[in-house]
């Protein structure tokens, strides 16, 4: 995600798939935490997109069974 995110609706789309394929996994059963490290300009295109984040350092995103942590550098 170093990159531009021109739509990040899109972005969003390709980490439900994934949730789709960790579920479907013998992990799927249990709740699911994947720690994302990014850069700052990434991390505030994030919590610009959901709607600002009280956490300077750290926006979570749940998807089903899944927790995606992402992580301020």
């Amino acid at each position: 995600m170093a990159k531009n995110i021109d739509n990040f609706r899109d972005e969003l789309i390709k980490i439900a798939k994934a949730v789709e394929i960790l579920e479907d996994s013998f992990i799927g059963n249990n709740r699911i935490e994947v720690n994302i490290p990014v850069d700052d300009k990434t991390f505030n295109t994030i919590t610009n997109y959901l709607g600002g984040i009280d956490n300077q350092n750290k926006c979570i995103v749940s998807i089903g069974n899944s927790e995606f942590i992402f992580l301020k550098k």
